[in-house]
């Protein structure tokens, strides 16, 4: 009797894990795609070898270099050293941001993401999580040159990580940045980095001026409130950036607008703690960081939805109120950016210590002027409204540029020929946007110039408001058709 040979049964391999199942489903997509590409790998490959270079010449030279050389290859070696790892977080990675959410929209994905239950929150913290995870990778892998660094010479390895852990807070914003920049078309992002440079050139010169209050505002700033402001930017960045490939009926409006009203709470415990120049810095910041969110709200011309509106007429009372202020679209970003300036402004500068008595019609002034700045170019949205309906951010951005450039132009002539050109630098210091930069630098003005000022300012609102009728006349007909379903 013959037996049948048994063959024996082969398990099946165990599939490679290569990430925690308990990770989220898009960051590991990112990760996966992103340490494969050409910007990680040959960015890791180059800084290694650039530094094991640098090391290994540095100590090939050290033993026969006088004690004075010395002290300079270690001082060349740590520029070397630092220099890499700020381009690398502070500039890369950021680069890389800017195509990230470009590369899915135009390769038409994100229709397919959304297919996957992925909401838009978890596809853009997705992104960012795994960028700013490939910097730390790039970072810690840099350390082993820190600690060479440290038998080379006198190095503070402590205050070392306290430097690696702010370059890498600093790259978490600026990824943030970049992601909320890659939504938008390629003109707009180039005008966002010529933006950056001017407004980096600006700084430098007011830095620079007479005014007390402007100079080195950040000047004692407690870390924890750097901390805390770094955060509230990049959630600032992140929502901003979930906006541009949410659907319509989401609103994250609501998110955004409160955020500078949680930078305004430290101030006043600061100033009554006896922390004057801590409590001043925050509310600078506070205040552009008001500027900013007004600024981004403002350029829109979305109109609210039932699904927008539903949530705060359920709650009823002042719930009802408070959802003016966080609907989309420019005429309830309008009278936020009234509320969010004036309140909090002049009721901060009543607390003794936030700002020095003799800057504080200074300071509010200045408020003003912000405020007519930010106003000024909604009147070409509402007048282009339909045609700027799908580049509305586009166009509030190119006019305020636009103005804010012909402002520094003024001011470049009247300083180098001020016979000649003076006059157009004070015809660009009557209007709204130029008028604002060019007063930051002004210690007075004439109150034929606050005159003229004060006058366009309320023109502007005024026109602003009148253009805004038909929102809020659709905002009520949407308001008593839910009474009316209700009843």
């Amino acid at each position: 009797m013959s037996t049948v040979p048994v063959t024996p049964t082969i398990p099946p391999p165990r599939p490679q894990i290569d990430f925690p199942t308990w990770l989220p489903a898009m960051l590991v997509k990112e990760l996966r795609q992103g340490l494969r590409t050409r910007g990680f790998v040959g960015t890791f490959v180059a800084f290694q070898i650039l530094m094991a270079l640098l090391m290994m010449g540095a100590a090939v030279g050290s033993d026969a270099m006088a004690p004075g050389a010395r002290a300079g290859t270690a001082t060349a070696v740590n520029g070397f050293f630092w220099t890499l790892l700020t381009v690398q977080l502070l500039v890369v990675t950021p680069a890389r941001a800017l195509g990230s959410l470009q590369s899915e929209i135009e390769a038409r994905s994100l229709d397919l993401l959304m297919l996957t239950r992925l909401s838009a929150w978890r596809i853009v913290f997705g992104k960012w999580a795994s960028l700013v995870a490939q910097s730390g990778l790039l970072l810690v892998a840099m350390l082993p040159y820190g600690i060479v660094r440290y038998y080379a010479g006198s190095v503070d390895l402590v205050s070392d990580a306290g430097t690696c852990l702010a370059l890498l807070g600093a790259c978490a914003v600026l990824t943030a940045a970049g992601l909320w920049s890659s939504g938008t078309s390629k003109l707009v992002r180039v005008l966002l980095v010529i933006a950056m440079v001017i407004g980096t050139n600006v700084w430098r010169a007011v830095a620079t001026g007479s005014s007390a209050f402007l100079t080195s505002p950040f000047r004692g700033m407690d870390p924890t409130t750097l901390g805390f402001d770094g955060a509230l930017t990049l959630a600032f960045f992140l929502v901003a950036a979930v906006r541009r490939i949410a659907p319509p009926a989401e609103n994250h409006a609501f998110f955004a607008r409160v955020l500078p009203l949680i930078a305004m709470l430290p101030v006043p415990l600061w100033a009554l703690a006896g922390h004057a120049t801590v409590a001043g810095g925050q509310f600078f910041f506070a205040g552009c960081f008001t500027l900013l969110v007004c600024a981004t709200e403002l350029g829109s011309v979305r109109t609210p939805m039932v699904v927008h509106l539903r949530p705060w007429l359920a709650r009823g009372g002042l719930a009802h109120f408070v959802g003016r202020f966080a609907l989309p679209g420019w005429p309830s970003a309008l009278i936020y950016m009234i509320v969010a300036l004036a309140a909090p402004t002049l009721g901060l500068m009543a607390v003794p210590g936030v700002v020095p008595p003799h800057l504080v019609m200074r300071v509010a002034w200045l408020g003003l002027l912000a405020l007519g700045a930010l106003t000024f170019p909604v009147a070409a949205l509402a007048v282009f409204e339909r045609s700027a309906a799908r580049s509305a951010g586009s166009v509030y951005g190119l006019v305020l540029g636009g103005m804010s450039v012909f402002g520094a132009i003024a001011a470049a002539l009247a300083a180098g020929l001020p016979l000649r050109y003076g006059w157009i630098k004070d015809f660009a210091r009557l209007l709204p946007v130029s008028g604002f930069w060019l007063s930051l630098g002004d210690t007075e003005l004439s109150d034929s110039t606050m005159i003229v000022q004060g006058g366009l300012i309320f023109a502007a609102l005024g026109f602003a408001w009148w253009q805004s009728h038909a929102y809020w006349q659709n905002l009520a007909l949407i308001e008593s058709r839910e009474r009316k379903a209700k009843l």
